[in-house]
């Protein structure tokens, strides 16, 4: 819940502190049946009406996905519906942000995303 904090001083303890908090406790569970819920919370703020919140999400499922490497892969058939609206998002920061995430993704998990799409 800490991503949709909006809070003066928020914006630097999310990217700080919750942000690589989510990436090391994915890692730490070691499971997927526990990374599955957990990213699928985090996707579930790429939805927020606050494209700041969207962002934190964006941050946050990269976190989660680079830390997990190539396991992170059985995350991917849940959160590709996510990052397809995010790629489409009115905000063109968030768009901006999802593609480099895509992009990122592609590069760290030696995968062509595209055809997940």
């Amino acid at each position: 819940e800490q991503l949709e904090n909006e809070s003066s001083g928020a914006e630097e303890r999310i990217r700080d502190h919750v942000v690589p908090c989510l990436g090391n406790l994915a890692l730490a569970a070691g499971r997927d049946f526990l990374w599955k819920p957990l990213h699928y919370h985090i996707l579930l703020k790429a939805r927020h009406p606050s494209y700041h919140v969207r962002l934190h999400a964006i941050a946050a499922s990269r976190a989660v996905m680079t830390k997990l490497g190539p396991d992170g892969l059985v995350l991917l058939p849940d959160a590709m519906p996510f990052y397809s609206e995010l790629l489409e998002d009115e905000h063109v920061e968030v768009e901006e942000a999802a593609q480099r995430l895509i992009r990122d993704l592609e590069t760290s998990l030696g995968e062509d995303l595209q055809q997940y799409f």
